[in-house]
C-alpha cells in the first residue's frame, strides 16, 4: 500500500510547478537513529523511504524539540520511539517559506493501546 501512495504522490507532484508540502505521521523512518528499541528495522525500510523522497523531490526541513513522535509506552526493553512525525517540502516550496520551522512539542499523552 505505501508504494501505492508514494506513485501517486510522484504523478501528482510532477503535474504541477508550485510549492508543496506534506506534514504528519508519514508511518516510516529515514535512518536507524529514528528508531529506538527491541525491534530493529532493517535498513531496506529506510533506504526505500530515503529512495521515494528523491524520486518525488522532496526533503526534511529539520525540526527542534524530542528527536522521537511516537512511543509505545512500554516500561523498560519493551519500549520502542521512532521518529514517524516529518515535514517535508519541494525546493519551490523552500523557495517560498525560506523561514519556516519544525517544532517537535513534547509528548503529553499517547492514543496507543498495546
Amino acid at each position: 500500500m505505501k508504494e501505492v501512495l508514494w506513485d501517486f504522490r510522484f504523478e501528482w507532484l510532477n503535474q504541477f510547478d508550485v510549492p508543496w508540502s506534506i506534514c504528519g505521521d508519514l508511518n516510516d523512518f529515514a535512518a536507524p537513529s529514528e528508531h529506538k528499541g527491541k525491534k530493529k528495522q532493517s535498513l531496506t525500510c529506510c533506504l526505500k523511504f530515503q529512495e521515494n523522497l528523491n524520486i518525488c523531490g522532496l526533503f526534511g526541513l529539520g525540526f527542534t524539540g524530542p528527536c522521537f513522535t511516537w512511543t509505545n509506552c512500554l516500561k523498560g526493553l519493551e519500549n520502542v520511539k521512532v521518529r514517524l512525525d516529518r515535514c517535508l517540502a519541494n525546493p519551490i516550496w523552500k523557495e517560498t517559506f525560506p523561514d519556516a520551522l519544525v517544532n517537535h512539542l513534547p509528548r503529553t499523552h499517547s492514543d496507543f493501546v498495546s
